[in-house]
């Protein structure tokens, strides 16, 4: 399938290796969460809703804003949420960047990065009602995304453990939801309950840009960043 920017579109992960290789860190993981950006009247099924003209304007503001980082010529590698809203944003930062041919960018579409599922009903304004664990009825909690974001972790980790993301010059693109990019950084970051509780959602094509870098660590200065 393709996006209609000539960029290959795999449900399976195209750089798996059958033999372990080096492992490979890509340059730049940037995280890019796409808001429900919809007219009220709107009616469609949550998956299904579309982005509003402001939504694809900020979705070229983010591809201006990865041009201008990262240049016109980088090799993406994109992971992208099934729902609709994600996949227009995608599409628009991917036009935006000038990506037009097949070599330069692959995108693997993944289920387990798709928004929570809000079920029938809000979560309670009381402060005694956690973001974290509230479930809502007939949906999911933010524990409930914790646990199937973590399980498409261990996939990526794997992978770059098999030295199959790409090479080192190669950018990591994330286009996915508010709090599915949160929990994301939760389990990158080791953050705990309290430090999730006390984060928010980022913004609509905000940029949660994470580098590699190259200087030697040792254990005794490794830190995590804590959550804004």
């Amino acid at each position: 399938a393709s996006l209609g920017m000539g960029c290959n579109v795999s449900a399976a992960h195209p750089y798996v290796r059958d033999a372990p290789a080096e492992r490979r860190l890509p340059a730049k993981i940037v995280l890019v969460p796409t808001v429900l950006t919809v007219d009220a009247q709107d009616l469609a099924a949550d998956w299904q809703m579309p982005l509003t003209e402001v939504g694809i304007e900020q979705a070229r503001r983010t591809g201006r804003l990865l041009r201008a980082m990262s240049g016109p010529q980088q090799q993406l590698l994109v992971y992208c949420s099934p729902y609709r809203r994600c996949q227009q944003a995608l599409a628009e930062i991917l036009d935006t960047l000038g990506v037009k041919d097949e070599g330069s960018c692959i995108v693997c579409e993944d289920v387990r990065l798709r928004e929570q599922d809000f079920g029938s009903a809000q979560r309670p304004s009381s402060d005694r009602c956690s973001q974290f664990f509230y479930r809502f009825p007939s949906g999911e909690s933010a524990a409930d995304v914790h646990d199937r974001t973590l399980a498409w972790l261990e996939h990526f980790d794997h992978e770059m453990e098999q030295g199959g993301l790409g090479d080192k010059d190669t950018t990591i693109l994330i286009c996915t939801h508010g709090l599915t990019s949160r929990v994301l950084l939760m389990s990158w970051f080791k953050w705990s309950i309290e430090q999730f509780e006390a984060s928010k959602n980022p913004e609509n094509g905000q940029l949660l840009i994470m580098e590699r870098d190259d200087r030697p660590v040792s254990p005794s200065q490794a830190t995590s960043p804590t959550p804004p």
